[in-house]
């Protein structure tokens, strides 16, 4: 339930936005931000693409990921290492802010000694994939903003919830308007910062569909059955079609999922 500080790091980088992109339908439908990837979550260690190269025994392993979304792979791959195995030296290379700040809080949430492997569960499930989530997430992930805008801008030392954060990432290879860059992505978060998700979410959707957008629960059934179900058939339609309408991915219990997940705030 928690990782080894001593043993892995985490250096982060910020492409520079591209100046070439048509804004159109791109930034009506789906945007330019990515916060999911579009693969499993892979062992970068046990299940290497292609060949495999040389280890030297003792030397840190050093993985770059670029545009991976999210840390799916780094706690697959943590979390099949073994204790008398090299440290582990991810670098991670993402083209937005706001992709970067939700690693450095999922990475801070995982690593959280004070929660239950249970509570961090829920509180990773909900802020990871819903568009709207329970108060109690909300306020969680606002309560979080000033430790982790710490140790962004270099003040970690004065917080000692952050001990154990500031030993697995890295922020020497970010310029210093990135760091501001994530610095005000995660300001955003707090709950008195005002984001409408529902009505945002239904101007993404009907960029999306278009002139489909009053058909738009068959055509959720037409990819659920062709794209998946064959591929992920633990997911019942009536999930995938909850989700699909409300962007409600995870449920808890009986939980009420009326808050804005901040985290998803992007262009």
């Amino acid at each position: 339930s928690e990782i080894p500080h001593s043993e892995m790091s985490v250096p982060f980088s910020l492409a520079s936005p591209p100046t070439s992109l048509h804004v159109g339908e791109v930034s009506e439908a789906m945007g330019f931000t990515q916060f999911w990837g579009n693969s499993f979550a892979c062992d970068l260690i046990n299940e290497p693409i292609g060949e495999p190269g040389e280890r030297s025994s003792g030397l840190p392993v050093n993985i770059l990921m670029t545009g991976a979304g999210d840390i799916r792979h780094i706690l697959k791959t943590v979390a099949r290492r073994h204790v008398d195995e090299p440290p582990l030296h991810f670098y991670v290379h993402e083209s937005s802010a706001e992709t970067i700040a939700r690693h450095i809080f999922f990475l801070d949430l995982v690593a959280n000694p004070e929660l239950t492997i249970r509570e961090r569960c829920e509180l990773f499930l909900s802020l990871y994939a819903n568009a709207l989530v329970r108060k109690k997430d909300a306020r969680y992930l606002s309560e979080q903003v000033g430790r982790l805008q710490a140790i962004v801008s270099g003040d970690a030392e004065d917080d000692h919830s952050l001990a154990g954060l500031s030993k697995l990432v890295d922020f020497s290879t970010l310029k210093f308007r990135d760091r501001d860059a994530v610095h005000e992505a995660i300001g955003f978060w707090r709950e008195s910062v005002e984001f409408d998700a529902r009505s945002l979410r239904d101007q993404r959707l009907r960029g999306y569909y278009k002139t489909r957008y009053d058909h738009r629960k068959n055509l959720l059934d037409w990819d659920y059955h062709n794209g998946i179900k064959p591929v992920a058939p633990a997911v019942h339609w009536q999930e995938y079609k909850s989700f699909g309408l409300t962007g409600v991915c995870y449920e808890t219990r009986l939980g009420t999922y009326d808050e804005p997940n901040r985290t998803m705030a992007s262009y």
